[in-house]
């Protein structure tokens, strides 16, 4: 990632690895970049160095989502309830740097969508 980015880094990394890839995510971040953690596939034995988080001034936070029993509990509540997110802006990969600007901007309502497709939404 540092090299694509003329050793800069990127200001958002989202880690699905976990610990089995926390280390790179952190080498891959900006100065005052935010790194988020989101589960733990690649395993949870391995040692992670503190040290880019210090130099570099790095936020980094967990996000708990939980297990496949719990997310198909919530889907069929939802479907039971007919709860229904609401979504204010769906939007292309290709554009997600305008969804972060949104997002950042707190002029939405309801949830803010990248779709994984290119050339799709907004």
């Amino acid at each position: 990632m540092l090299r694509i980015t003329e050793n800069q880094g990127v200001d958002i990394v989202v880690d699905t690895g976990g610990p089995g890839t926390l280390n790179q995510s952190l080498q891959a971040a900006a100065m005052n970049g935010q790194v988020f953690m989101i589960g733990v596939q690649a395993g949870i034995h391995e040692n992670i160095s503190p040290l880019p988080v210090l130099f570099k001034k790095l936020r980094l936070q967990g996000i708990m989502v939980g297990n496949k029993r719990m997310f198909e509990n919530m889907l069929s509540q939802m479907l039971k309830k007919e709860i229904k997110p609401v979504i204010d802006q769906v939007f292309s990969f290709d554009n997600a740097l305008e969804a972060f600007t949104t997002l950042e901007s707190a002029s939405h309502f309801g949830k803010i969508v990248i779709t994984a497709q290119t050339g799709a939404g907004s």
